[in-house]
């Protein structure tokens, strides 16, 4: 059948929560229950590769993933950017706003 599975539609009375109350539960959730990885890495009785886990969970959520950006990668994002302004904006508008963000940068 067309449609089938799909679920309720938005704003239905029996849609159940909206994904973004799913995540603010589960973040909720989570923070409850650093305290338990921090023991676990902290547990000298566990077997290195479960303390290991543990550090790694925490290092993830708590530090995030790092990813690289040189000098010339954020040039050249950059000077993408200026470009961009100056084709979508009227130039006078582009100017101002140009000089309003190189404030920003410099």
């Amino acid at each position: 059948m067309p449609g089938a599975g799909r679920g309720p539609s938005k704003g239905a009375p029996n849609a159940g929560r909206p994904p973004s109350a799913v995540r603010a539960l589960l973040r909720e959730a989570f923070a409850d229950r650093v305290s338990l990885a921090a023991e676990i890495a902290d547990d000298q009785s566990l077997a290195p590769a479960e303390r290991l886990r543990a550090l790694d969970l925490l290092g993830r959520y708590g530090l995030g993933t790092t990813r690289e950006l040189s000098v010339e990668d954020v040039k050249e994002r950059l000077a993408a950017t200026v470009a961009l302004v100056r084709a979508m904006v009227p130039a006078p508008h582009a100017e101002t706003l140009l000089a309003k963000l190189r404030g920003v940068w410099t």
